[in-house]
Protein backbone atom coordinates (compact mmCIF):
# COMPACT_ATOMS: atom_id res chain seq x y z
CA UNK A 1 0.00 0.00 0.00
CA UNK A 2 1.44 3.09 -1.21
CA UNK A 3 1.44 6.54 1.20
CA UNK A 4 0.53 9.51 0.80
CA UNK A 5 3.64 11.69 0.49
CA UNK A 6 2.32 15.09 -1.36
CA UNK A 7 2.32 18.23 1.04
CA UNK A 8 -0.75 19.79 0.78
CA UNK A 9 -0.53 23.95 1.36
CA UNK A 10 -3.47 25.99 2.23
CA UNK A 11 -5.65 27.51 -0.49
CA UNK A 12 -4.91 30.78 -1.37
CA UNK A 13 -7.34 33.65 0.29
CA UNK A 14 -9.47 35.65 -2.68
CA UNK A 15 -6.86 38.68 -1.88
CA UNK A 16 -3.92 36.77 -2.63
CA UNK A 17 -5.35 34.75 -5.61
CA UNK A 18 -6.55 38.34 -6.98
CA UNK A 19 -3.80 40.15 -6.83
CA UNK A 20 -0.68 37.93 -8.53
CA UNK A 21 1.78 40.72 -8.91
CA UNK A 22 1.13 44.30 -7.80
CA UNK A 23 4.01 45.90 -9.91
CA UNK A 24 2.58 44.50 -13.43
CA UNK A 25 -0.77 45.35 -12.59
CA UNK A 26 1.09 49.13 -11.65
CA UNK A 27 3.07 49.12 -14.74
CA UNK A 28 -0.19 48.13 -16.95
CA UNK A 29 -2.24 50.59 -15.74
CA UNK A 30 0.67 53.17 -15.92
CA UNK A 31 1.19 52.12 -19.47
CA UNK A 32 -2.39 53.24 -20.07
CA UNK A 33 -2.22 56.32 -18.66
CA UNK A 34 0.35 57.38 -21.08
CA UNK A 35 -1.54 56.11 -24.34
CA UNK A 36 -4.18 57.76 -22.68
CA UNK A 37 -1.86 60.85 -22.47
CA UNK A 38 -1.12 60.76 -25.91
CA UNK A 39 -4.21 60.05 -27.60
CA UNK A 40 -5.65 63.13 -25.62
CA UNK A 41 -2.78 65.44 -26.72
CA UNK A 42 -3.41 64.38 -30.55
CA UNK A 43 -7.02 64.70 -29.80
CA UNK A 44 -6.84 68.54 -28.06
CA UNK A 45 -4.65 69.79 -31.15
CA UNK A 46 -7.27 68.38 -33.44
CA UNK A 47 -10.13 70.09 -31.90
CA UNK A 48 -8.23 72.95 -31.17
CA UNK A 49 -7.20 73.55 -34.70
CA UNK A 50 -10.77 73.14 -35.70
CA UNK A 51 -12.32 75.29 -33.28
CA UNK A 52 -14.66 72.35 -32.20
CA UNK A 53 -15.89 73.54 -28.61
CA UNK A 54 -17.96 70.27 -27.54
CA UNK A 55 -14.91 68.58 -28.17
CA UNK A 56 -12.80 70.23 -26.59
CA UNK A 57 -14.79 69.96 -23.24
CA UNK A 58 -14.94 66.45 -24.13
CA UNK A 59 -11.43 66.25 -23.96
CA UNK A 60 -11.23 67.87 -21.04
CA UNK A 61 -13.23 65.72 -19.32
CA UNK A 62 -10.71 63.12 -20.73
CA UNK A 63 -8.57 64.79 -18.40
CA UNK A 64 -9.60 64.93 -15.60
CA UNK A 65 -10.61 61.06 -15.57
CA UNK A 66 -6.96 60.43 -16.27
CA UNK A 67 -6.11 62.14 -13.51
CA UNK A 68 -8.94 60.33 -11.70
CA UNK A 69 -7.29 57.49 -12.91
CA UNK A 70 -3.64 58.45 -11.77
CA UNK A 71 -4.51 59.32 -8.40
CA UNK A 72 -6.06 56.21 -7.95
CA UNK A 73 -3.27 54.49 -9.04
CA UNK A 74 -0.54 56.36 -6.94
CA UNK A 75 -2.81 55.43 -3.72
CA UNK A 76 -2.72 51.74 -4.43
CA UNK A 77 0.59 51.70 -3.30
CA UNK A 78 -0.73 52.49 0.28
CA UNK A 79 -3.74 50.48 0.31
CA UNK A 80 -3.86 47.58 2.86
CA UNK A 81 -3.84 44.34 1.58
CA UNK A 82 -7.84 43.40 2.40
CA UNK A 83 -8.33 46.83 0.11
CA UNK A 84 -6.49 46.11 -3.10
CA UNK A 85 -8.99 43.61 -4.45
CA UNK A 86 -11.56 46.10 -4.02
CA UNK A 87 -9.02 49.33 -5.08
CA UNK A 88 -8.08 47.42 -8.29
CA UNK A 89 -11.67 47.01 -9.26
CA UNK A 90 -12.44 51.22 -8.50
CA UNK A 91 -8.78 51.59 -11.32
CA UNK A 92 -10.08 48.65 -13.73
CA UNK A 93 -13.54 50.84 -13.61
CA UNK A 94 -12.22 54.53 -14.41
CA UNK A 95 -9.72 52.52 -17.01
CA UNK A 96 -12.60 51.61 -18.76
CA UNK A 97 -14.63 54.72 -19.08
CA UNK A 98 -11.13 56.55 -20.01
CA UNK A 99 -10.81 54.24 -23.01
CA UNK A 100 -14.68 53.85 -23.64
CA UNK A 101 -14.49 58.12 -23.75
CA UNK A 102 -11.26 58.15 -25.74
CA UNK A 103 -12.76 55.93 -28.19
CA UNK A 104 -15.92 58.10 -28.55
CA UNK A 105 -13.81 61.13 -28.67
CA UNK A 106 -11.84 59.68 -31.89
CA UNK A 107 -14.75 58.48 -33.54
CA UNK A 108 -16.38 62.23 -33.11
CA UNK A 109 -13.33 63.34 -34.84
CA UNK A 110 -12.77 60.96 -37.30
CA UNK A 111 -16.35 61.41 -38.46
CA UNK A 112 -15.62 65.12 -38.43
CA UNK A 113 -12.69 64.93 -40.48
CA UNK A 114 -13.74 62.84 -43.00
CA UNK A 115 -17.46 65.51 -43.44
CA UNK A 116 -14.22 68.33 -44.62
Amino acid sequence: MATDTTTKTAPATPAQAATPNLADYEKKIADQIEEAEAKIEKFETKAKDNRLTAEIKAIDQLKVTRETLQTKLQALSTTSQVNIVRAKADIDKVAASLKASLDAVGRKLAELSAKK
